[in-house]
Parts: structure tokens; C-alpha cells; sequence
């Protein structure tokens, strides 16, 4: 009688611990193999050359930039307030993930009648900074003390006339950028361009308090007979701003 009991403790036993030990093993495979997964892409995602070496070579400065201090941090890196030269500039860094918008930047600063319009942000140039998975890729344009709109407006009150001259000159680079103009007497044209991240934060206050539109990652080209690309949704913002009364 007790060698009977002992038998079907003992079966019980192993009927309830044999599946725990099975469930055990699948979860420590299953563990083992999305780890191994996660490496591999891993590996993928950085890669041990430099991945910008089929891009257009972009024009550099002829001297190091010196970096003075981080003024911005926005969705595709930071904002470094630097000196080239004798003159100050801003550097904006992107990180290597981000080397389209870095390309895509370049592209629209460098399209025809671009750097001539006042109300779009001055371009100097580009460059890669370091190599392999250190590497940094820079762009050079002009530097605005006042920084952004948004921070611009989050601790000062501006006056009636001081507003319309912000407005204005915010409708007039987006009138320009969304302009398409023609060859003309040699010159060649400029294709219509959608920036579709136009928020207070990628508009830049100059010193005489006008405005300029910067930060174009996210920008589109409408070239004729060409597709644009996918189209993305509307970025819709609000500017709030406190208004001296005359």
C-alpha cells in the first residue's frame, strides 16, 4: 500500500514538474534568441564605416569652428552657439540616425534665390565632424541672439508695431518658400517648398526684432514632373503673444 502511494506521489510529481521545467526551457530559448536578434540589429543600425560617404561633399569652413555654448535643443540634435573667424555662427549637430534631415536641410538651403531673401535663415555651409559611430554632422548658418520666437515671447511683451513687423516678415519667407520661380536671363529657378514643420520654435528673431524661417529637415520640393514624396499631416500651431495697447 505505501509502495502505491509513494508510486503516485512520485508520477505526480513528475506530471507537474516536467512542464514547468519545458515552459522554463522555451522561455529561456525564446529569451536567448531575442537577444541574439537585438545584437544583430544593433550591429545593422551601426555600422563600422562612415554611412555618409556616397552623399555630395558639402562646402566646409577653411577653419576649425570654435564652439562656445549650447543655445538649443531641438527633435534632431542641439544648437551650438560657435565662432568662425571672427564672426559668430550657429552650429546645429545632428546625430548620425538623423543624416537625412542633416542632407535635406542642405538640399533646400542651397536651391537658387535662397540665400538673397532676408526672411530665411542664412546658410554657411556643412560639414562631418569625426568618423565612424563618432561622427557628427554639422550645419552652419547665421547666429541670433534673441534665439527663437517661442523663447523670444515666453518672457517679454511686444508692442502692436513690433507684432505686425514679426507677422510680416513670417508670411513674406513663407510666400517665398511656397513661390515657385522660373528660369530667368541664365538664373535658374526655384521649385515650390513646402516646410511642413513651421512652429514658433524653428522662427528666428533678428536683432531688428523681423523674423526668419529656419530648420527645414522636414521640408519638401515640388518639382515639376518629380514626386514629391510621401505626404505627411499638417502641422498646425498657435503663436500667443502679449500686445502693448497704443
Amino acid at each position: 500500500m505505501t509502495r502505491l502511494k509513494n508510486g503516485q506521489l512520485a508520477q505526480t510529481l513528475v506530471y507537474s514538474i516536467v512542464p514547468l521545467v519545458g515552459l522554463a526551457a522555451v522561455i529561456v530559448l525564446v529569451f536567448w534568441m531575442w537577444k541574439r536578434f537585438k545584437r544583430q540589429v544593433y550591429r545593422e543600425q551601426l555600422p563600422t564605416v562612415d554611412p555618409t560617404r556616397d552623399l555630395p561633399p558639402s562646402p566646409g569652413p577653411e577653419r576649425p569652428v570654435k564652439l562656445m555654448e549650447i543655445c538649443a535643443h531641438g527633435r534632431f540634435g542641439q544648437v551650438w552657439k560657435a565662432q568662425l573667424h571672427d564672426q559668430l555662427v550657429a552650429v546645429k549637430k545632428f546625430p548620425l540616425q538623423d543624416r537625412q534631415s542633416w542632407t535635406t536641410e542642405q538640399d533646400v538651403y542651397k536651391l537658387p534665390h535662397m540665400k538673397n531673401h532676408d526672411d530665411i535663415l542664412k546658410f554657411f555651409g556643412s560639414f562631418r565632424n569625426g568618423d565612424n559611430l563618432s561622427l557628427e554632422l554639422w550645419l552652419i548658418t547665421e547666429f541670433h541672439e534673441y534665439g527663437s520666437l517661442c523663447e523670444y515671447l515666453k518672457g517679454r511683451t511686444v508692442s502692436w508695431s513690433e507684432l505686425c513687423k514679426m507677422a510680416l516678415s513670417m508670411a513674406r519667407g513663407l510666400a517665398f518658400l511656397h513661390d515657385e520661380i522660373p528660369p530667368l536671363n541664365g538664373m535658374e529657378g526655384k521649385p515650390a517648398v513646402a516646410h511642413r514643420d513651421f512652429k514658433s520654435k524653428n522662427v528666428l528673431i533678428k536683432a531688428n526684432l523681423s523674423c526668419c524661417i529656419a530648420d527645414f529637415g522636414l521640408a519638401l520640393k515640388f518639382e515639376p514632373g518629380k514626386n514629391p514624396g510621401e505626404t505627411h499631416g499638417l502641422v498646425r500651431i498657435f503663436i500667443i503673444v502679449k500686445v502693448n495697447k497704443i
